[in-house]
Parts: C-alpha cells; structure tokens; sequence
C-alpha cells in the first residue's frame, strides 16, 4: 500500500511540472477562467471612493450598498476575496475605478513562479528489493515475550451476539452470600435464603422428616445455582462434606 502511495505522488508531481510548460500566463488556468467570470459580472456594479482605499460598491439600478471593500487590506465584506484570496467582483469593480490591472492584486500562490516552488522537489524512483545493498550488520529479531504479572486468559474475550441469552454470570460477592445463606440453613439457625426459612427453624434440633425435607430443599436451591457455572465441582464437593456433617448430627438425634 505504501508503494502505491508513493508511486502516484511520483505521477502527480511529475504531471503538475509538465502542465506548468503549457501555462501562457502567469496566472493558473482556473485562477484565469475564474477572474474572467468576476470581471463580467462587476459590469453592473457601481463604485463609490470613502477614502484610504475603502469603497462602497453599489448596484446600477439601486443606492443600496451591496459591499464594502478595502483595497489597502485586500478585504471585502462577501467574505469570498479574504477566505479564497480570490479577487470577487466587488473588488475588481473597484480596481478599475482606480484604472489598475486586477492581476496585480493576485495571491502569490496563484502565480506560476509560486508553483514552480511547490513542484520543484523531485522523488526519485528506488531499485527493487533484490538490488539493494546487503548489510554486514545483524538482522533484526523481535522483542523478547515477557511473561505479564496476574493469571493468564485461557479463553478470548467474547462478544455480545457470542453470549448465550441464559447464561449466568456469577461474582465471587454473589457465590460468597449465597454459600453463607445456605450454611446458615444447614445448621438450623433460621437464617437462609427464600422459603428455607421456615423449614430451617422448624428442623432444628428435631429429627425425621424436617431434616430429609431441609436437605431436599438444599440440594435444589444448590443445583439452581450452581447449574452450568464454573464453580460446579466446587458446589459438588461442599455439599458431600456437608451431607457427611449433616449425618453425623442426626445419629445423635434420631433423624439422618
């Protein structure tokens, strides 16, 4: 890409030198075409000297002043000569009240001699890859791999469409409360999450049915949460440990 780049600027500049040969005046040809345009449309202008080079331009046919212009500062109130530095026709029905010559209030950088400057640089074409001159110095190896501080991503970062609409997300706040919830029902406190509530404090210290009927709803309420997350195994493996604490209280109780 970048060899294209530079070859079309090659064409470009080569082209504007040549098409500076054929200029008649020293003016650029579409500078020329526009200043004709102006000079025909500044027929039906009038103007009127304030002083210092400030005129007041006028139409033919009404008083009313249609533009301001200062050929001291080479400005005009259309706002087209100061943006463009092109002379308006405002302006040039002003210079020839004044019986000058509209070229000699041309910008620089519409004249030939000013592009002849701008062109004059030349790029010059390189030879192939295959004719250049080998190096007696080491090539050029990559940087090293630094190994980065923290744990490293095993999966790519997905994007929205890539996500499933039921997957859950879950932080270690939200594993953390929910483990705390459930232990809480575990051993019979009261505290739990949702409709363990009641059944916590009705099974505690009793045997039986409130304890089967206690871990059935455990077991449900850790399925739900734990089902399809990464910290399944982890869930798994809590609630044997928990069964075996859970039976080792209701030997004494008669419950189990």
């Amino acid at each position: 890409m970048l060899e294209l780049i530079r070859v079309k600027i090659i064409k470009r500049r080569a082209s504007s030198r040549q098409d500076m040969g054929k200029w008649f005046g020293e003016i650029r040809p579409r500078i020329a075409e526009i200043l004709e345009i102006a000079v025909k449309n500044s027929g039906s202008l009038t103007s009127h000297l304030g002083g210092n080079g400030n005129f007041q331009i006028n139409d033919n046919d009404d008083t009313t002043p249609v533009a301001v212009v200062d050929l001291t500062a080479k400005t005009c109130n259309c706002n087209r000569w100061n943006l463009t530095r092109i002379i308006c026709m405002h302006a040039i029905s002003a210079i020839y009240w004044r019986h000058e010559d509209p070229l000699s209030y041309v910008h620089d950088h519409c004249k030939k001699s000013n592009q002849k400057k701008i062109w004059q640089n030349v790029i010059y074409r390189i030879k192939m890859e295959r004719y250049w001159n080998k190096s007696e110095l080491p090539p050029l190896l990559p940087l090293k791999i630094v190994k980065q501080a923290g744990r490293p991503k095993k999966l790519r970062c997905r994007v929205v469409s890539e996500i499933p609409a039921n997957a859950r997300k879950f932080t270690r706040i939200h594993r953390i409360g929910v483990r705390e919830g459930v232990e809480a029902v575990g051993s019979g406190i009261g505290g739990g999450i949702g409709e363990l509530e009641g059944v916590g404090a009705a099974g505690s210290g009793t045997g039986g049915s409130g304890s089967r009927r206690l871990r059935e709803l455990q077991d449900q309420e850790l399925e739900d949460w734990g089902a399809g997350g990464c910290g399944s195994c982890r869930i798994r493996n809590w609630r044997i440990g928990e069964r075996e604490g859970v039976g080792a209280a209701g030997s004494g109780t008669g419950g189990g």
